[in-house]
């Protein structure tokens, strides 16, 4: 949870000015980034190979899952 975290930010010796929790800001934006992805899927071909697309691809469900879950 954010109090847990925000403890750990300040035993490390770092001062926590606030704390809030912007998961579901991230989690859209991260979804967001994943179906401009897809639409431009033949733009990126251009210069990566389907390897690093689908790497990519993988990446983004992660940090979604890994938010969604609450571990981000």
């Amino acid at each position: 949870d954010l109090e847990t975290y925000k403890q750990g930010i300040e035993k490390a010796g770092f001062k926590v000015e606030s704390a809030q929790d912007i998961s579901n800001d991230f989690n859209d934006l991260n979804k967001k980034d994943l179906v401009k992805l897809e639409s431009q899927k033949t733009e990126f071909l251009k210069d990566f190979t389907e390897e690093e697309l689908k790497h990519l691809h993988a990446r983004w469900v992660k940090k979604i899952s890994f938010t969604s879950d609450g571990y981000l």
